[in-house]
């Protein structure tokens, strides 16, 4: 009963700072308003941009690794709100953390009688990106649609489960990247290098074949962040093989704390 009561304190306390930390990053946002409407603005022309690309394509193809066109839709839309939620809830303070170092302010939240990975993930938040996943969100209803796709309770919870795996696997690697600035002074271009090759994650994973697949599955698990939950949805069967990919991300969670702690 002990243990218990001193556990639900600790969530308790962890639940109301996050609160404080998102209610003093919107009122951030709100000082200013322009940079807050142009980035929606841009994530909804980086997501056209990405529709314009496939469907240039699609003009001269009938299929791309086998996907059709709606099917391609759906994978960038879930690809799209997965690095938005990334973008939005962790990725901003992730992105900060080697210029923490660099100039002595992580030193500040380090005092904190808080757990410091915790206090320096969330001491920022990207609202204009979560604002933006609806656009996706419509895709996702478009795309789905189009498919006919209809989701009983078991594959919706495995899709919401799939999605925030794939949020965890950005955070875990980016996590890793940049705690490197502790002996690195510069880790800006590798953290732009992890992000661009992510990107890949709006592809189908039938055009990467071989030691090529094997790596972008399970050592930089690119194909889990948008790819298993498209499967999920369109029904492709995958022989429970993103069971072996949760694992794989755990792994990669694990690896980023000892790194950080480290």
């Amino acid at each position: 009963a002990a243990f218990y009561g001193c556990w639900r304190m600790n969530v308790m306390k962890y639940w109301r700072i996050a609160f404080l930390l998102l209610k003093q990053n919107l009122l951030r946002e709100l000082l200013f308003r322009g940079n807050f409407f142009l980035s929606i603005g841009a994530n909804l022309l980086w997501l056209l941009v990405s529709i314009i690309f496939f469907g240039a394509i699609y003009l001269h193809v009938p299929s791309i690794g086998g996907w059709t066109m709606e099917e391609i839709l759906l994978l960038v839309s879930i690809s799209e709100i997965v690095h938005l939620m990334y973008k939005g809830l962790l990725g901003q303070s992730v992105a900060r953390i080697p210029n923490l170092i660099r100039t002595g302010q992580l030193d500040h939240l380090l005092l904190k009688p808080i757990d410091s990975q915790f206090l320096v993930s969330l001491h920022r938040v990207d609202y204009h990106s979560l604002i933006s996943l609806i656009f996706p969100l419509l895709l996702l209803v478009y795309s789905a649609k189009r498919l006919n796709v209809s989701l009983d309770i078991v594959q919706t919870g495995v899709f919401l489960l799939l999605l925030f795996v794939g949020v965890f696997v950005l955070y875990s690697v980016g996590l890793f990247i940049v705690s490197l600035a502790f002996w690195l002074t510069q880790v800006q271009a590798l953290h732009a290098l992890f992000q661009e090759i992510f990107a890949l994650s709006a592809y189908p994973e039938s055009i990467f074949h071989g030691a090529l697949r094997m790596f972008f599955t399970f050592i930089v698990p690119v194909i889990v962040i948008a790819n298993f939950p498209t499967f999920t949805v369109i029904g492709k069967d995958v022989n429970n093989l993103w069971l072996f990919v949760i694992l794989v991300s755990c792994l990669w969670g694990w690896v980023a704390r000892w790194m950080w702690i480290y």
